[in-house]
């Protein structure tokens, strides 16, 4: 059976009891003959990591080291009960053996390399180079298997152990001395284990915080020594192409690829909540429908129930001037969406792209968007991953002065985004914010399935509200203060109401507001109706002799835009009251109430008049962007005129 994305084969807690004595074996005493003699080794004062790596020698003799006498004389406690972070930790590893040895015994009934094994015992391969040859590659995969799964298991549950003390032990690690072992699996346990013992051993290492930390950086390194030589791995289809879940648990494992936090934290943010944001409904109201969305994401089945009713975007751009409320925006979402996953009880990260993305080393860039992608395809927390200053990420490739670091991080975006191996379970949310979306580059461009204009305050009332956020605090420090007369007829932030402007905001679009669009549109009009399938067909026919750029995958934002409408419903006050009402139930059946609403939703609706609508809107958005540099002409021409006229106006007074 094969992972498709929906669902996991169960590890069995019960599978791993005969795999725990072996672990438990391991923890006491492990022996290795390591290629790094021990006096080299320790001299870290004067040599570096390389430097020990160049002194391999073979005449070192079979050296033992026992884990448990350490966290025995750490913890100060023989039976190793009464230290919680050291006893964790035992767990921990002991675990994630079993786990390790119990994943390359499924890859090993699954790749038939048990067969050749037993071929091998009975010495049937010689005379036979091209399946010893196989035996061979199967035995270095399955050696990296045991060693990936269990360091994978560990970073999983130590990176999120006592996180603040953790954080800020500081413990000597130089890397491990030695290349990986992959020729045999038991050895393979054997080296990465006394290594393990070897550098906790070390009398640096004081108490139980640092045993709990050098633990952690160890088997993070065996994760990106891994990673460095996976793909050099063989025959590897039986393990990458089955996800496994271990029971009770929401540890994954999903081939060579780390599916857990791995460390990586939520960065802070300021907390801000959408009344304290004027102005920009539209946004507001897109948003929070995605976050709604965000929250149907069902755990266990790992994926959304709202992709297939086709209401989830998973990539959207805001745009607009500087000043307009990006950044409060960034925060009031990440706001939201982290009380939202506190209710419910499901990890959240706020994982927003670093302003050192861009890099001046070669392949700098590739590696730093590689990295920014990993933590988001953990299929056990919900992540809002914003791009702020996105026109400085993802210019476009074909423009003067792109650098090349900038090509490798739009690269990187589009293999993350789009293609096989792209996140597609409806619990990641990538927010692109720019001030120039003309400059993002055009396949960029065509990955947003839902775009927003950031304008600001725009109307007296919304510089009405906006004064009053300002004053408000004088007000109430000091009643009386403000001696100013209050509007008539107006309650203040009444205008920030989003439920009360959204239907207004939406019929804006019934008409287009740039010119060529327009003419478009009405030249369509002339033929056929919004009402006939033919006029939606024509008009994309004419609009892509005007845009050359248009293509297919516009169409189906469009649609994807559509389906946005069609789930733009709000949920039942008691869905967020009572969990047990919806977002504790079943994928199944959160679907079909999703559906029952949705069904409830169209009959309010007229599909043509909604089509039109999102049509106009994304033709104008897209006009405004890809056809930036002619509207900037005719603005020039104009502002001309009116100089002109201003100067005319002047001379004759």
């Amino acid at each position: 059976m094969e992972s498709n994305g929906n669902s996991f084969l169960p590890i069995k807690k019960s599978e791993l009891t005969d795999k725990q004595r072996g672990a438990t074996n391991l923890l006491n005493r492990v022996s290795w003959h390591p290629k790094v003699s021990k006096s080299r080794a320790n001299n870290t004062e004067s040599e570096t990591a390389q430097d020990i790596i160049r002194s391999l020698s073979a005449k070192t003799s079979v050296e033992s080291v026992s884990i448990v006498d350490k966290a025995k004389k750490i913890s100060d406690d023989t039976l190793l009960v009464y230290d919680d972070s050291v006893s964790f930790c035992l767990d921990t590893l002991r675990q994630a053996i079993s786990i390790g040895m119990h994943s390359a015994v499924l890859y090993s009934k699954a790749s038939n390399f048990h067969t050749l094994v037993e071929q091998q015992k009975r010495g049937e391969l010689r005379g036979h180079p091209e399946v010893l040859t196989e035996f061979r590659e199967k035995q270095s995969t399955t050696s990296a298997i045991v060693m990936f799964v269990t360091a994978s298991y560990v970073v999983s549950r130590l990176s999120n152990y006592k996180t603040e003390e953790i954080d800020s032990v500081k413990v000597r690690f130089e890397g491990i001395p030695e290349d990986l072992h992959l020729a045999n699996y038991i050895h393979a346990l054997n080296y990465m284990m006394y290594y393990y013992g070897y550098f906790v051993s070390d009398e640096s290492v004081r108490n139980s915080a640092d045993f709990v930390k050098i633990t952690l950086e160890y088997f993070k390194e065996i994760l990106s020594e891994i990673d460095f030589v996976k793909d050099s791995f063989k025959h590897t289809e039986s393990f990458t192409n089955k996800g496994y879940k271990l029971e009770d648990e929401d540890f994954t494992i999903q081939g060579f690829e780390v599916h857990n936090s791995s460390g990586v934290q939520s960065v802070e943010f300021n907390r801000i909540d959408w009344k304290d944001i004027v102005g920009n409904t539209l946004y507001k109201h897109s948003s929070k429908r995605t976050i709604q969305f965000m929250m149907c994401y069902d755990k266990e089945r790992q994926q959304n129930p709202v992709n297939e009713i086709g209401g989830f975007p998973g990539i959207t751009m805001e745009y607009g001037p500087a000043g307009t409320g990006k950044s409060m925006g960034i925060c009031a979402t990440a706001t939201e969406l982290s009380d939202r996953c506190k209710d419910l009880d499901i990890p959240f990260l706020y994982h927003p792209i670093p302003q050192t993305m861009v890099s001046t080393y070669q392949g700098g860039s590739a590696e730093n968007i590689k990295r920014w992608f990993g933590p988001m395809d953990n299929p056990n927390m919900i992540v809002y991953a914003p791009i702020d200053d996105g026109d400085g990420k993802l210019r476009d490739r074909g423009a003067k002065n792109t650098s090349s670091g900038v090509i490798e991080v739009v690269e990187g975006f589009l293999v993350n985004t789009e293609g096989a191996s792209a996140s597609k379970r409806g619990n990641r949310v990538i927010q692109i914010y720019t001030n120039l979306p003309e400059t993002l580059d055009k396949a960029v461009l065509s990955r947003v399935q839902k775009r927003s204009i950031l304008e600001g305050a725009v109307t007296v009332e919304d510089f009405l509200d906006q004064d009053y956020i300002w004053w408000k605090s004088y007000n109430e420090m000091v009643p009386g203060f403000i001696n100013m007369k209050d509007p008539k007829a107006y309650d203040y932030m009444s205008a920030q109401d989003i439920s009360a402007k959204i239907s207004e905001k939406l019929s804006e679009f019934n008409e287009s507001k740039v010119h060529k669009i327009q003419k478009i549109i009405e030249e369509t009009s002339n033929e056929y109706k919004p009402s006939e399938q033919k006029f939606f067909a024509q008009l994309y026919g004419s609009i892509k002799k005007e845009f050359p750029l248009f293509t297919s995958r516009d169409v189906r934002n469009i649609q994807s835009a559509i389906n946005t409408r069609l789930t733009d419903f709000d949920f039942p006050d008691e869905w967020m009251r009572d969990h047990a009402v919806f977002y504790s139930l079943s994928y199944d059946k959160k679907l079909e109430m999703l559906k029952e609403k949705m069904k409830e939703n169209m009959k309010k609706l007229n599909f043509h008049e909604i089509r039109l609508q999102e049509v106009i809107r994304y033709l104008d958005n897209m006009a405004m962007i890809v056809d930036k540099d002619f509207e900037s002409k005719v603005t020039d021409v104009v502002a001309n005129a009116k100089i002109s006229a201003e100067a005319s106006r002047r001379l004759k007074v």
